[in-house]
Parts: C-alpha cells; structure tokens; sequence
C-alpha cells in the first residue's frame, strides 16, 4: 500500500477555480470576483496607505512586556520605521480592486473558508444565519444566557492569577502577560463542510481577544510536551504517511477510518483534568517549565476550560458540557483525553493490525469480519466518546489531507485544492 500526493497542472481558465471557489449563493459571480476569490482568504491586498495607528496600538500592547528604556528603544526604531516606509506596490489590478469593494458592499452573501481544504466558500447570508441558528437551538448543547458573564469570569481569572504572583509562581511580566486587559466575548462562527449533502457549517469559536486566551495559550506550552507519548499517535500528515507508506494489505484485511463524534464538546472536563493531574504529578520535567504546581495548573485549567460562553450577533451563549471550542488549550486536552481512552481500552477482542490517530481521527487496518465487532467495543468503553466510521469504498479511504488505497497510486481527498506554494 502507497500513498502519494499528485501534482496536477493549473488551469485557471477551466475546471480548478470550480475547486478553488465554491459559489453556493444566488450571486452570479464575475470571472474576475471569482480570480479574486481563487487568491484565497489568506492573500494579503497591499494596503493604499500605511496602517499607522494600528502598527502603534500594536507596539504599545508589546512595551507592556518591557522595562521603561527597552520600551523607548523599541518606539524610536518604530517610529524611525514609519518614517522611512511608504505603501508597497500593487498586488491585485484595478478590476479586480473594483471587484473587490463589490463583494464588500453585498450584505446578501458570506464569504468563508471551506472546512477542509483551501477552498473559498460563497453563501447567502440567510442561509448562514438559518444554518448557525440550527446549531444554537441544539438545548442539548449550547443554552442562551440572559446578560454578558465576562466580568465575572474576569473576576475568577485575576483571583487566581493575583494569588500566583503574590506567592511568586508568577513573574511580574508573566502576571502582567496573563491579566485579562482585553474583554472581548469569544466569537462563534461557521465553516462549510462542502464535502456533506447540504453544506452544513462545523461550529467555531473565536478566542482571541478574550480573558483567557493568553492564560489558554500559557497553559498550552506547559501540558504540549505530554501530548504524544502513546505510540498510536500521529503528528500529522506527513507523520501518518510515513507511517502507513510501506504497509502492503492482506487480502481480507480493510482500512477504516473513525471520527470522534464532536469531540470538544464531548470531552468531560472534570474527567480530562482528572487525567492531566497524574500525567503531570508523573512528569519528571515539569519544574523546568514552570514554577506552577500541578495544582495550580490544574485549577487554571479548570477556568479556562469551563469559560465556555460566546457571543453571536449580539446575544450570548454557553456550551453546556465538553472543552472550550476555539480556545488554544482545547486540542491539547482533547488529545491527553484520547491518550488515556486508548490506554484504557487495553486488548480488543478482534485485535487491529494498525491504529493510528490523529486528534478525534483514527486510521486502522483490521480483518473484514471485523469491522462491526471492533465499532461496537470502541463505542461501548466511553459514554462521552462515540466514533462514527468510514469504510474503503473502492480500496480507499481518506485519513487527514490523504487518501490511502490499495493500489500502487494515492490521491488526496474530494476538498484537496491542488492549490501550493510558489517555491
């Protein structure tokens, strides 16, 4: 068994912007709105003038972090900087500029990345709200709250952090790295799932700005290194390839793929800090990361991990169970759980030749005869953590951004792009 990614040629004038922008709204795009989406929403337009003021918020935030001559230093040589800089040239022509400002000023459309893939996503924006509204009226998940919970969780958050530096297991610039000077809610949007029957949107949450976002990102640093130890774990993709590139299939065995169902809302929190308090209290190197004790991480992590309130045009929300979405700790929380649930699930009656994961994702290699026995023991070991499945349908089945076969020649998955970097 193989797995190769292919190159193809580009043809901008043909089929692959029909991959590159997907058009779901009842707006007939131009040919040149449609090149200026094929750019992707990662393409930078380069600014008319230069954002000055934003450029010295950003810098004063920075001197926050400095003693009072590294703080003058460093605006003398940004204010030097902006004195000497002018706009860079044009990156995109005066069509599609015009384009441009078009599809800004359409409030009928949305415009957002595809889940999986690089690909641009064009939808009605009442389609998009009708779609997120379904989401919110999940009781079982989410439930609307009457008034804004940010100063109390502020409260909670400063409580701990002062406690922390007054008995100094935070530095002065750490305390003052963590303190939450930025109040804004977290912010929940959707991602297409272009490749599901209706374009259904994957929730996400937007973290950046709000009280515990640096304390999230602080926390991440600590726990990371204990991510992987599980000799079922993949990096990524290029991790996984190398791992499955040289395998060659028996002639009864498949490849399955398994997926955690929602897993950051299914994940108990009480349970995962359970779980990271004895990885830490085990970890030997802990004290060389920091001087917090497992305790403190623990309860910080407790905070961060239940501040699981959003904002979504203009009335807020909270996740009633599982892992903060969109906070950078998340996924190092959900992946330790994963670790422990695989530890747990020792022998499986029908033993799998191959399991490899990666998050909520599992590739394996097991007999045919199988397959129903092992999905009915791995969904029977966790109430909170389901798996749905995906057998290889004619020899294949994808895992992450490839798609495994049985044959001697690979493909990536129905959202890969084709789209690379211009080396």
């Amino acid at each position: 068994m193989t797995v190769k990614n292919r190159t193809t040629s580009v043809d901008l004038s043909g089929s692959q912007l029909k991959k590159w922008v997907i058009n779901r709204s009842d707006r007939m795009l131009t040919d040149t709105e449609t090149r200026l989406l094929a750019k992707g929403l990662n393409f930078a337009v380069a600014p008319k003038i230069l954002p000055v003021e934003d450029i010295i918020v950003q810098t004063e935030l920075a001197c926050r972090n400095l003693d009072n001559t590294e703080a003058a230093d460093m605006r003398a040589e940004i204010v030097g900087a902006i004195k000497s800089s002018k706009p860079p040239t044009d990156n995109i022509s005066r069509e599609e500029r015009r384009a441009l400002l078009d599809l800004k000023k359409d409030k009928s459309i949305m415009i957002l990345a595809a889940d999986k893939g690089r690909a641009t996503v064009v939808l009605n924006r009442t389609d998009y709200e009708h779609k997120i509204q379904q989401l919110l009226n999940d009781d079982n998940t989410y439930e609307k709250l009457k008034r804004d919970p940010t100063a109390a969780y502020k409260r909670k958050l400063t409580k701990c952090l002062l406690r922390l530096q007054k008995e100094g297991k935070l530095s002065r610039s750490q305390y003052a790295q963590l303190y939450p000077t930025a109040e804004t809610p977290p912010k929940l949007y959707g991602l297409p799932k272009i490749h599901k029957e209706g374009t259904p949107l994957r929730p996400i949450v937007s973290s950046i700005g709000s009280i515990t976002y640096q304390t999230a990102k602080f926390l991440a640093k600590i726990l990371n290194p204990l991510v992987g130890k599980s000799c079922h774990h993949v990096l990524n993709s290029k991790d996984f390839v190398d791992k499955v590139k040289d395998i060659i299939l028996g002639p009864h065995e498949a490849l399955v793929s398994y997926d955690v169902s929602a897993l950051f809302t299914s994940v108990p929190v009480d349970d995962a800090l359970k779980v990271i308090s004895s990885r830490l209290t085990l970890d030997p190197t802990l004290n060389g990361r920091t001087n917090l004790s497992v305790e403190d991480i623990t309860e910080l992590l407790d905070i961060v991990l239940n501040t699981t309130y959003f904002i979504y045009k203009g009335e807020f929300h909270k996740q009633k169970h599982g892992a903060a979405m969109g906070s950078p700790i998340s996924p190092i929380v959900a992946n330790l759980y994963m670790e422990n649930f695989e530890e747990a699930l020792g022998s499986i009656p029908n033993p799998l030749r191959l399991r490899l994961r990666c998050v909520d994702g599992t590739f394996t290699i097991c007999h045919r005869d199988h397959i129903t026995a092992i999905t009915d023991f791995i969904n029977s070991q966790d109430r909170n953590i389901k798996f749905t499945r995906e057998l290889d349908e004619n020899h294949s089945v994808a895992f992450l951004d490839s798609s495994i076969t049985h044959e001697s020649d690979g493909y990536r998955k129905v959202t890969h792009t084709n789209q690379y970097f211009n080396f």
